[in-house]
């Protein structure tokens, strides 16, 4: 959402759970922004049938579930959904494997418990 409101040209926000789909619903309605498309449906199911090609990717999936980073990661690459340079942010919590061939680390941040991986593909 911030990311519209300093001017990004559009964004697509995926969102499986009802409830934060709607306050999500709810807060990009107060921005009266038509360049943010919602789905709610599974990140995963969405990646699959996704044909958009991003420039920043935010991944923040529940904590417990870690493979959806790796999962994610690859459907952005095998399906080709990643301009060059794109970059992607990871916001997790203790220990996620990531295969970041061939992403280039960029930054690490720690916050608490928190964690916050910046990647360049």
């Amino acid at each position: 959402i911030e990311a519209l409101s300093r001017g990004a040209k559009k964004a697509h926000f995926v969102e499986k759970d009802a409830r934060a789909f709607s306050v999500l619903r709810e807060n990009i309605a107060s921005l009266k922004d038509e360049n943010a498309t919602l789905h709610s449906t599974d990140a995963l199911i969405y990646l699959r049938t996704c044909e958009e090609k991003f420039d920043i990717v935010f991944m923040d999936p529940p904590y417990a579930g870690k493979s959806l980073y790796r999962d994610s990661l690859s459907l952005l690459l095998n399906k080709g959904l990643l301009n060059e340079g794109a970059v992607i942010i990871l916001e997790y919590e203790g220990k996620v494997d990531i295969d970041d061939s061939p992403f280039f680390l960029r930054r690490d941040y720690t916050y608490g418990m928190t964690k916050i991986i910046q990647l360049r593909y």
